[in-house]
């Protein structure tokens, strides 16, 4: 029977419309519909895969991931509300626009049907789920320990499991799907993603690639959560040089066992997620790589191993192994990476992952792959996948960063034509600073970075000048500094879903056995282009957040780093009689602050609303007295987690200067091939499509013939100024190397010495023209919406059309920068920022917030010890 047609997304319904705000002016100015940009832009498979119509059951209590005795004096049966005049069957919200069965409120009226309850088949997507599901999912509102870090993000992971959205049938038969929640996850929050996706992901996918279908019992336990797994490739002394990776697996004749050996501290694997806690996630299984050797002595090279590394039922490490945790780190802290030694340990034979190779129960190493380096290539061949993953989410980091960052500019106002006038929002200006213009930073109460004013004296040509002072901000750069980051974000969000695709049709098509020329040449391609792009999609989101968080200010710069408590308002004189608008937005002669006393039991999001009139006897210190309090949300300006988060993608799964150099290789291969085979053929996805040997000539030959400022600007104008760079960098780097190797230089050191300035820019350029080149395809197909056919533009190539090009667009895209990150925007509650929430209420975010910390209008614990220091001395 045939599966009914999938509906098609309706746009109006489907994406729900932003809150209005500050950001309505900018939205208005639009010239496209925001919705159908992002129905354009992204998969609506999976886009609806994402938004709408999940099937799911869910058996599980509903977990608190804090004790509910949580403050001293409140009972563990608290009542939702317990101040004076408010009945304890009080609804948990009162506020306009808030549904009273808010999942953050155990309030006895709840609906049977609300997500808490495991209500099956309930239609929603994954994020607006996990925001649903009680204080579990809510954003901790202070920067937990790392032993609370793991264990949240553990029972997070648990309730993932528990949904099921992706169960095994389903990715089995549409692969992209898992690695597509991988994906969403790590919109919410990195930490869990990877958490997730190592045991149950990255695991199954090195079994899947290299296993017999002999391995299948050890996917069909991790499905049932018997075991669990991780991926342990990396030695503390060898990384990127895997073929001198130390751990051996030799092979026992008499036991039909291999012993797996570390010989010493140097050759202990390091970095593997979920290896290091014994946590109820961590793992008791490892895909382990170690060198095979053979009773004849002989090394066959690096082979991957299923190795059982702790008992599933008590988590205790198996005898011969050391297991140990690697610490905290700078960002992905919940992601417990840990490091492995092995003393004489031993495996059954069937735990060899064989498809590229075996071991007779004689001793001989058999493989079907009889060249060394393919069949070393094909073992490592699950990073690949790994490293699309990487460019996917850099991709997500830097969309979020500009998101924050274009909102917070198109609501921040500094300065105006006239000094008495209206201010104008920052990302009005293009760029405003005189040249020799001398001035000090100096960071301000508010956190907004001002320019002091004075006179300023320098010494020019031995004589001293006077510079006249001079008003400037930082943000006046702010079209110039951020709008190019946009560009980049909508065309690596294209590149990374077109690679994906392509990756998940390469790999099903290798796991039917369909080996041929072409397969072979297109998993080269397909190495090339992802070992440039994971360094172009790293970097580039590494560069874009730092650019993002400066073009904020000195808010960009706050974390808001509290106690994941629900706080309470006071005041400093006797009475309060007050509206509860009026406590929250500080109106009125009141002074506000902030306690940490806890009104419930729970924790969450921290956005307090005050249910009723309040009148209530207050005094310095008394801290006894509550407000109700209903919904909270806490948000970060979100650059601080972002950064810290992404960096490790610019080092994990391939140093990116080391994998530029792959890609350089293959293209100098390519160079010499193509002089008698046809590129087409060993370049499949037309990468390199424009080098046809007997058009190297004209290539360089051409020079840059635009005359006005939309010819430069035309998409076949840049591919054509790129497919010259490539070329000339091509025949370059190659003269280089071959001059390096006339010297005398062994190939290594050739090789080595021509990556400055040549092979490393080579790799670099092949790939941004090929990431235009998908872009370019995409939005010229015949499935472009009518409304959003207005071509796409970016800088020229020669030095005059791209100063004036840039400055030209800068100006176009400012009416259409905030509805463009909105179609690159998550939720607010993915987005987890007060400067970038689409209700653009920067400063009543701040404010609250603000107002929230602990302690924030209160002397320290220890100011006794400074209060001498301003006695009279009379």
């Amino acid at each position: 029977m045939d599966k009914p047609e999938p509906s098609k997304m309706n746009v109006e319904t489907d994406l729900p419309n932003f809150p209005s705000g500050p950001l309505d002016q900018y939205r208005a100015r639009a010239s496209f519909d925001w919705k159908r940009m992002k129905l354009f832009i992204e998969d609506e498979r999976l886009l609806k895969f994402k938004m709408l119509n999940f099937q799911t059951s869910v058996n599980r209590k509903p977990v608190d991931p804090h004790p509910p005795m949580s403050h001293p004096g409140i009972p563990v049966d608290h009542p939702p509300m317990s101040h004076p005049g408010i009945p304890v069957d009080h609804p948990p919200m009162s506020h306009p626009g808030i549904p009273v069965a808010h999942p953050t409120m155990s309030h006895p009226g709840m609906p049977v049907d609300h997500p808490l309850t495991s209500h099956p088949g309930m239609p929603l997507d994954v994020w607006k789920k996990m925001e649903s599901d009680g204080p579990l999912f809510q954003h901790p509102s202070n920067t937990p320990t790392l032993d609370e870090y793991r264990r949240l993000t553990t029972l997070r992971v648990n309730r993932i499991r528990d949904y099921n959205f992706v169960p095994l049938d389903v990715a089995i038969e549409d692969p992209i799907k898992p690695l597509t929640l991988i994906i969403l996850l790590y919109e919410y929050d990195a930490s869990l993603s990877l958490k997730y996706a190592i045991p149950f992901g990255f695991f199954f996918n090195a079994l899947l690639a290299l296993g017999q279908p002999k391995h299948l019992e050890f996917l069909d336990a991790a499905n049932k959560e018997e075991i669990s797994g991780c991926y342990a490739l990396t030695e503390v002394a060898h990384g990127t040089n895997a073929k001198k990776m130390q751990t051996t697996a030799t092979f026992d004749v008499k036991t039909q066992q291999f012993i797996l050996h570390s010989a010493g501290f140097e050759a202990a694997k390091c970095w593997a997620g979920s290896l290091g806690e014994r946590l109820s996630k961590a793992a008791t299984h490892g895909t382990v790589f170690a060198q095979l050797v053979t009773p004849d002595g002989v090394c066959h090279g690096l082979h991957a191993f299923i190795v059982p590394l702790r008992d599933p039922n008590t988590l205790l490490v198996h005898p011969g192994i050391i297991i140990g945790d690697m610490g905290e780190k700078l960002g992905l802290n919940a992601v417990d990476n840990g490091f492995a030694i092995f003393n004489q340990y031993r495996i059954p034979k069937d735990n060899l992952l064989n498809k590229i190779g075996s071991v007779t129960p004689s001793g001989q190493y058999v493989s079907p792959v009889k060249d060394s380096r393919k069949r070393f290539g094909a073992s490592l061949g699950a990073l690949t996948v790994g490293r699309v993953v990487i460019n996917c989410i850099s991709t997500v980091n830097l969309s979020k960063a500009v998101t924050i960052a274009v909102r917070y500019s198109a609501v921040r106002k500094q300065f105006g034509p006239t000094e008495d006038g209206e201010e104008l929002p920052v990302i009005e200006y293009q760029l405003q600073a005189k040249r020799n213009t001398v001035h000090t930073t100096l960071l301000s109460l508010d956190g907004e970075e001002h320019i002091s004013h004075y006179t300023a004296v320098t010494r020019q040509g031995g004589t001293l000048q006077s510079l006249d002072r001079e008003e400037h901000s930082s943000h006046y750069t702010d079209q110039w500094r951020l709008f190019p980051y946009i560009a980049a974000a909508f065309a690596l969000k294209v590149y990374s879903e077109y690679s994906l695709k392509i990756l998940v049709e390469f790999n099903i098509a290798l796991m039917l056995n369909k080996r041929s020329d072409h397969m072979n040449n297109l998993g080269a391609e397909i190495h090339a282009l992802q070992s440039s792009a994971k360094p172009l999609c790293s970097w580039t989101a590494q560069h874009g957040i730092q650019e993002c968080r400066e073009a904020c200010g000195g808010h960009g710069y706050l974390s808001y780093s509290r106690r994941p408590r629900y706080s309470i308002f006071y005041v400093g004189c006797p009475i309060l009689r007050a509206a509860p608008q009026s406590i929250m937005e500080g109106k009125g002669r009141f002074g506000i602050c902030v306690l940490n006393d806890v009104v419930m039991h729970q924790s969450g999001p921290r956005k307090v609303h005050c249910t009723s009139l309040v009148t209530v006897d207050l005094h310095p210190g008394g801290h006894d007295k509550q407000l109700a309090c209903g919904k909270v949300q806490d948000m970060s300006s979100g650059f601080g987690k972002l950064r810290d988060d992404n960096d490790a993608n610019c080092t994990y799964e391939g140093d990116n200067n080391v994998l530029c150099q792959q890609t350089s290789n293959w293209l100098l291969q390519i160079w010499s091939q193509a002089r008698d085979t046809r590129v087409g053929d060993i370049s499949p996805l037309g990468s390199i499509g424009f080098l046809q040997r007997a058009t190297v000539g004209e290539l360089l030959a051409r020079r840059f013939t635009a005359q006005t400022l939309e010819q430069a600007a035309h998409p076949e104008e840049i591919l054509s100024a790129y497919g010259w760079l490539v070329t000339w960098l091509l025949e370059g780097t190659h003269a280089l190397h071959q001059a390096q190797l006339r010297e005398g230089k062994d190939p290594f050191v050739a090789r080595n010495s021509s990556q400055v300035f040549h092979a490393r820019t080579l790799s670099l350029a092949y790939i941004e023209r090929f990431v235009i080149l998908t872009f370019w395809n995409k939005v010229k197909g015949e499935d472009v919406p009518p409304e959003l056919r207005r071509g796409y533009a970016v800088g020229p190539a020669m030095s005059r059309f791209v100063k004036r090009g840039i400055l030209s667009l800068c100006s176009e895209l400012k009416s259409e920068s905030v509805a463009l990150v909105d179609v690159l925007a998550p939720p607010d509650f993915i987005l987890n920022s007060a400067l970038g929430h689409s209700d653009g209420q920067v400063y009543k975010n701040l404010q609250l917030h603000m107002y929230q910390s602990p302690g924030v209008m209160s002397r320290p614990s220890w100011w006794k010890e400074m209060s001498g220091l301003h006695r009279s001395r009379l």
